[in-house]
């Protein structure tokens, strides 16, 4: 090894190690590293996502993404689960926490599953869980579309809540409106989806960036 390449933190070094042993080269590790500069800044904001099955027993292909400084795609980890279970959820992000060095990310973006959240919430306190939006909007289409009548379909509406109340008076009191027009005071997945508001809605997520 080169003196330059000495100084590096020991979790670098086990890495390399781990590169070699797979047959990566150590020019061709430092050359990855290089390419991800900022290091562990690129693990401020990550993407969790199981929607993705690959067999035919139906079993989740869970990611965790991120990406650098050059806005180019980082995978962190990809991993075949048995079920979308607390059991699952806790192994997982024991392991993802365990191979980036306990280093939990500052944001993490997910899907609306309820045993996901409330896993994350135990395994990274610390991490701000954020939804993403285009899940919402693809399940808003699935679960309450025909509820929308006239040009205003779920999306159009929903999306005024996404991104243009940035006063909570005025989202609440749009929100009421909303539910008063189409009648979704009792709808279950509007109830949830508003518990949750603070991971969705700008007025509650602007303060923080968020890639």
């Amino acid at each position: 090894m080169l003196p330059s390449q000495r100084k590096i933190s020991s979790s670098k070094a086990i890495e390399l190690e781990l590169a070699e042993e797979s047959g990566i080269s150590i020019k061709n590790s430092y050359e990855l590293m290089g390419r991800q500069p900022g290091g562990r800044e690129s693990l401020d904001v990550v993407g969790f996502d199981t929607t993705y099955r690959t067999n035919k027993e139906n079993r989740p292909l869970a990611g965790f993404v991120g990406f650098n400084h050059h806005r180019e795609i980082i995978i962190f980890g990809v991993v075949l689960i048995y079920d979308e279970t607390t059991d699952s959820f806790i192994w997982l992000f024991e392991t993802f926490l365990e191979a980036i060095s306990k280093y939990a990310p500052k944001i993490i973006f997910t899907d609306q599953d309820i045993v996901m959240a409330k896993d994350i919430s135990s395994m990274m306190p610390n991490t701000y869980h954020r939804l993403y939006t285009w899940y919402i909007m693809q399940n808003a289409l699935k679960k309450v579309n025909q509820m929308f009548r006239g040009p205003d379909g779920v999306n159009k509406v929903l999306s005024k809540f996404i991104y243009c109340y940035d006063k909570e008076d005025e989202f609440l009191a749009a929100w009421d409106k909303m539910l008063i027009k189409y009648n979704l005071h009792e709808n279950d997945w509007f109830k949830r989806t508003f518990e949750v508001k603070k991971k969705w809605t700008y007025k509650y997520v602007k303060w923080i960036w968020s890639a």
